[in-house]
């Protein structure tokens, strides 16, 4: 078995297969470089696969599954329910704990690329069985996988498979860590199995349990159940699981108390208002006065979210439990996370009654203090614009002046500014946004170039023109790729709003990046082209740009394939010219069929079957394959070449 493997291996054990075998013609749709592997390579791995005792050549071989299977081709739909079932045998595991690893992209391989259902439910989903049975050493991977697995499964009969493999996990009375990963299981996936399937199998077993009494199961019931209780209708929530969950919040075990403070949110969302005046008030008291301090702290740093649901009586004392729950650390970050959302419930009449808080929390730590500079935005927009500049103006100066916070306050100017009225606080903050232009750190010129179109909403088109346009065309300038490429998409929405008064100043800087000798601003006019065409068309733009199509750097051309096939209906003269160009990158983003290497799958592979052997002499025999055996390429005779 070495031996066999060492046909395949060179020095470095890169297989001498894993190489591209023919180039492409070099013109036209083809790419230059297929990239497909020989069908033969991926039999001679299951061949290798199926005699080898090795461990680690198993494990590279489950590790490479879904490349096999596009290696295949046409022949994946034949052996993919055979090779899947072959795994079931594995013992090792190590093996089992790699295979769970990779049947989630096993899965969107055959749901989303080959649609092939069979192999889903007759070779990936037996396979979850198996992993998660009760004597399984990888349960808690497999667990893991499904639930990433699911998102690929959109059929009623996987779901259904699905179900059941949950079921069986949750119905083994005498494995009780199958049971909590059966349970766990249900919270991560009742969304996904929808109303129908949670009311009739999912709630009864939520009853079955909360009646079984059991300890061990209850922290897992508890988040069960309001996973479940999101996706049930009103009436079967109030009816059947209401009142488990209020037995569990009163439950003697803390860590059951805490996922109930963790989960609170969730039942708030869905019960009335008299459900929370009668019910809920009561034990959102008990969670945030509870003397263990992990279910207290659970609690109040979910207390601005329970406000923002919470529709019943004695809001004002849920308000003042929330303003006593601001201190360092993570409960001050907590409480300035749902600032807003609290802000935004009671309204900007409230504000007296917060504004203590917000200070309060502007002086604990610098975590804290980010959170709330990074939303100050929303509060000004509740406050409204003459609040805004009375209350929230002088200390937004004071966040651009302190270094632990400026950049967050650097990247909330714009928006911050959207939201005052006064010419003069505007005019104020103009030297802070030149000085953004001019920062050392990059970071910086970034924040400002990606809001560069916010200032249209806060200054006159003059004022956007002297003051802003100008660095905006110095950011494109930057010496920072990233900075450029931002700055020229806003840059382009920036000419749209000027181009209307201004058209001949605009495009005179315009042609200075498309005409540049430098190619880096010829790809930053294209970008700049973008952000125009999001609100308008403009003739210049065409005669630019069909200038730019022509351009000898094959980036510039690249970047001009990349905005026609964005604008899909956009100048198709200029798109037919790429399509046929010379570069294989500038072609292949505008060719409607998909690379070779993606066309397995639907019979297409423009490489013949190879074998290369381990030699040092790469003049191999190539077959011969006619032009009628290779689809769409009728029109080719004898296709032959190779590296």
């Amino acid at each position: 078995m070495d031996l066999l493997f060492s046909l395949i291996s060179g020095v470095d054990n890169k297989s001498y297969l894993d190489v591209d075998d023919l180039n492409g013609m070099g013109k036209g749709n083809v790419p230059e470089k297929t990239g497909n592997k020989a069908i033969d390579f991926a039999l001679f791995k299951i061949n290798l696969f199926a005699v080898s005792e090795n461990t680690l050549d198993r494990k590279n071989f489950i590790k490479d599954l879904v490349n096999t299977f596009r290696e295949l081709g046409p022949k994946a739909e034949e052996f993919s329910v055979p090779l899947l079932q072959s795994l079931l045998n594995e013992s090792s595991a190590e093996l089992r704990a790699e295979l769970s690893g990779v049947l989630p992209d096993l899965t969107a391989f055959f749901m989303q690329e080959v649609r092939n259902l069979t192999a889903v439910k007759e070779g990936i989903l037996p396979i979850f069985r198996e992993l998660l049975s009760h004597d399984s050493e990888v349960i808690n991977e497999s667990a893991a996988a499904l639930v990433e697995a699911s998102q690929h499964l959109s059929t009623t009969e996987t779901h259904n498979e699905v179900v059941s493999i949950v079921l069986d996990l949750v119905n083994q009375q005498m494995a009780e860590n199958s049971i909590v990963v059966g349970l766990d299981l249900i919270s991560q996936l009742a969304k996904s199995f929808g109303s129908e399937i949670c009311e009739k199998f999912l709630v009864s077993i939520i009853q079955f349990f909360a009646e079984d009494g059991n300890p061990k199961f209850k922290k897992e019931l508890a988040k069960c159940l309001c996973s479940v209780s999101e996706v049930v209708s009103t009436e079967v929530f109030h009816d059947k699981l209401l009142s488990v969950f209020l037995s569990l919040c009163k439950d003697t075990n803390w860590g059951v108390k805490k996922v109930c403070a963790e989960n609170l949110v969730e039942v708030l969302k869905i019960s009335n208002e008299d459900i929370h005046s009668k019910e809920l008030f009561g034990v959102v008291k008990d969670l945030v006065k509870n003397k263990n301090k992990w279910v207290s702290t659970a609690a109040k740093s979910k207390l601005g979210l329970i406000l923002y649901y919470y529709k019943g009586k004695n809001q004002e004392k849920l308000l003042k439990m929330y303003c006593n729950s601001a201190e360092n650390g993570e409960l001050g970050y907590s409480c300035a996370y749902y600032f807003p959302g609290v802000l935004v419930h009671f309204g900007g009449d409230y504000w007296q009654d917060l504004k203590k808080l917000f200070f309060k929390l502007n002086s604990l730590d610098t975590k804290t203090k980010e959170c709330l500079v990074a939303s100050v935005h929303e509060i000004a927009k509740v406050l409204g614009p003459q609040k805004t500049e009375t209350e929230l103006v002088e200390v937004f100066e004071e966040w651009l002046n302190t270094p632990s916070v400026a950049l967050r306050a650097y990247k909330a100017l714009g928006e911050f500014l959207q939201n005052t009225s006064s010419e003069a606080v505007k005019l104020k903050f103009i030297p802070y946004v030149e000085s953004m232009q001019k920062a050392e750190a990059w970071r910086v010129r970034e924040a400002l170039a990606g809001q560069l179109s916010k200032f249209t909403q806060v200054y006159t088109p003059e004022e956007v023109l002297q003051k802003i346009w100008p660095l905006g065309v110095a950011l494109c300038q930057d010496k920072m790729y990233t900075v450029r490429q931002t700055a020229a998409l806003e840059l382009g929405r920036l000419s749209s709003f000027l181009l209307r008064n201004y058209s001949e100043q605009v495009q005179s800087v315009l042609k200075f990046f498309s005409r540049s000798p430098n190619y880096h601003y010829r790809q930053v006019f294209v970008e700049i082209a973008k952000g125009i065409l999001e609100t308008t068309q403009n003739d210049f733009l065409e005669e630019e740009i069909e200038t730019l199509s022509k351009d000898k750097v094959s980036n510039v051309r690249l970047s001009v394939a990349q905005l026609l096939k964005q604008s899909k209906s956009l100048w198709p003269s200029l798109k037919t010219s790429l399509e046929e160009d010379e570069n294989s990158d500038v072609r292949y983003q505008l060719c409607e069929r998909p690379r070779v290497t993606e066309t397995l799958n639907g019979g297409f592979y423009l490489t013949p079957p190879i074998f290369r052997p381990s030699c040092e002499d790469e003049k191999f025999e190539v077959y011969e394959v006619m032009a009628k055996e290779v689809p769409h390429l009728e029109s080719l005779e004898n296709y032959f070449e190779i590296n």
